[in-house]
Order: structure tokens, then sequence, then C-alpha cells
């Protein structure tokens, strides 16, 4: 199958805004897309991070409460010596 072209195109003022209109949008939109885009990898990236910090405050908490219970189980014991030393 053959083409042919044509030998002359008529390019006018109407034409021409039109293709700078429809240039003008497709770039907003590319724009408007890519700011999208980095909107959602921040926020990902924030949710990254405190679900990180979530989990390291988790592993202080436990960490403290087995200090805190070693602590309390070895009162316990110097508490029971002593009232066994008083009888």
């Amino acid at each position: 199958m053959q083409y042919r072209m044509p030998v002359s195109v008529n390019v006018d003022k109407r034409m021409l805004q039109s293709v700078r209109a429809a240039r003008s949008r497709w770039e907003g939109a590319l724009r408007k897309s890519a700011a999208d885009e980095d909107r959602e990898k921040s926020a990902a990236a924030e949710k990254r991070k405190a679900a990180q910090e979530i989990k390291t405050l988790e592993t202080k908490r436990a960490k403290l409460v087995s200090a805190s219970a070693a602590a309390t189980a070895e009162i316990d014991q110097e508490i029971k010596l002593l009232k066994h030393e008083q009888q």
C-alpha cells in the first residue's frame, strides 16, 4: 500500500495555536503526574519510617519490661531473705 504525501500543507495561525495548546496540556498533565508520583513515594517513605520507629520503640519497651521484671524478682528475693533472717 502506497501513501501519497501532500505537496504542501497550509499551516495557519489557528492550527499552530491548537498544537501549542495541546502540547501545553500534555506538559501540564505530565508535571501533575510526576508531582503525584513524588507525593506517593514520599508518603510511602514516611510510612516505612514510622513503621521502623514503632518497631524500635517496641523493642526498647520489651527490653525495659524484661529488665524491670528481673529487678523486681531480685528485690523480691532480697525481701524473702531478710524476712527469713528476721524469724
